[in-house]
């Protein structure tokens, strides 16, 4: 997995498959994560639930993730700042977003 430690935090791609029946990470393909989502790519729905699902997984604020690249695209280059990549790996095992989260 391709992932870029940056002043600010973690940068790292994701592939978003809209329209899931559940939201959830899919393993990794071609050094990208695959996330399921249940939303769909209308009116920004989709961007929200990658980044409330991405917040439940590091345990960030929402607030501290933002796509910086492919709003409108299923590959996004999503930045966390104020983690490591350690952090970032360790959150992606997790996989479901609802470990730490009692």
């Amino acid at each position: 997995m391709n992932v870029r430690e940056i002043p600010d935090g973690v940068q790292f791609q994701i592939r978003v498959l809209p329209r899931a029946s559940r939201t959830e990470l899919a393993g990794v393909e071609e050094g990208v994560w695959k996330m399921r989502i249940t939303s769909p790519p209308i009116e920004g729905r989709a961007n929200g639930e990658v980044i409330s699902f991405l917040a439940r997984l590091f345990n960030v604020a929402p607030s501290r993730i933002k796509i910086v690249q492919g709003e409108k695209s299923r590959i996004k280059t999503i930045l966390v700042k104020g983690i490591t990549s350690q952090e970032l790996i360790e959150g992606l095992g997790k996989r479901d977003g609802r470990e730490g989260k009692r």
